[in-house]
């Protein structure tokens, strides 16, 4: 991103540029402070309270909330539920956030909660019996309320194809006949610089629904920056992953693991870089390299 700014000058483009920065850089500073302060789970029990407020309020919905980040948002608090001992107290709020991530109807942030279970597991490893008994327990509870959702909803969640006339399989034909193909469009003519970060909108040629984001997070970045910006974005997040696998010691890593993978699987739908979406995912990463940084430095202090 620092490159792209030598090719697309000028303060509208460094400002964009310093707001894509700040979605990640400013969360891992906030999370870092926040673990070595010994507050970060105080904050998250916080996070868990207020989205499954959210969960409950969101079928009578008068606030005009879209659907995805809320969705998303009670998918975290869910994979923090099943991942962080600290936080099992809450553990009983699933039974008010399960049916609420359904009832939003994101299928991205249904299969990223998914996602996340599975990263949750595989960092974490699997002879870890109470992560296990956790992870059991949401799957019998999420497969006893999907059971009970209207049968319509239970389509709308389970429609990944875009063959056919319903109402999901029409939404998914629509970003791949043109969302998708004017990002690939983009990305032909601006295969190595790109248009530059925040420059999708200015790109498009859709003109009935001028889209400011392609619902798909690696177009998105190859369109803005060409094919170097989509590897390095690639490379950030595999590279945090990897690392918070090595960090599994720490109370949060395997949880941000677990939300940064859910967050970008549901990125791979859906827009990623707005609406907040990316924030919680390194604000947990922040904590466990501050919660690492506590670890190191009580093994070196005297006895």
């Amino acid at each position: 991103m620092g490159l792209l700014l030598f090719v697309h000058s000028g303060p509208g483009n460094f400002a964009k540029s310093g707001q894509r920065f700040e979605l990640f850089l400013l969360p891992l500073v906030i999370g870092a402070y926040a673990a070595l302060k010994g507050r970060h789970i105080p904050l998250l029990q916080a996070y868990i309270v207020a989205t499954t407020v959210l969960a409950v309020l969101w079928p009578f919905d008068d606030l005009n909330f879209q659907k995805n980040p809320v969705g998303q948002m009670i998918a975290n608090a869910i994979l923090l539920l099943v991942g962080v001992p600290a936080l099992r107290r809450l553990l009983p709020l699933l039974v008010l956030l399960v049916p609420g991530l359904f009832l939003t109807q994101s299928r991205g942030a249904i299969v990223g909660a998914v996602i996340g279970v599975v990263v949750l597991l595989l960092v974490q490893g699997f002879r870890h019996r109470s992560l296990l008994a956790r992870g059991f327990a949401l799957a019998v509870l999420a497969v006893g309320m999907f059971a009970l959702m209207p049968p319509e909803l239970q389509e709308r969640v389970t429609t990944f194809s875009a063959k056919g006339n319903s109402r999901a399989a029409w939404a998914l034909r629509f970003r791949q006949d043109y969302y998708y193909r004017d990002a690939k469009r983009i990305i032909s003519e601006h295969r190595w610089t790109g248009v530059g970060v925040g420059n999708y909108r200015e790109a498009v040629s859709f003109s009935q629904v001028p889209a400011g984001d392609p619902h798909q997070v690696l177009l998105l970045q190859a369109a803005e920056g060409g094919y170097l910006l989509a590897a390095t974005f690639v490379l950030l997040v595999v590279g945090a992953i990897v690392a918070l696998r090595r960090m599994r010691q720490v109370d949060v890593a395997a949880a941000a693991a677990a939300v940064l993978a859910a967050t970008v699987a549901h990125g791979m739908v859906d827009v990623y870089w707005v609406r907040g979406t990316p924030v919680l995912g390194w604000l947990l990463v922040g904590m466990a390299c501050g919660g690492l940084a506590l670890l190191r430095q009580r093994e070196t202090e005297p006895a």
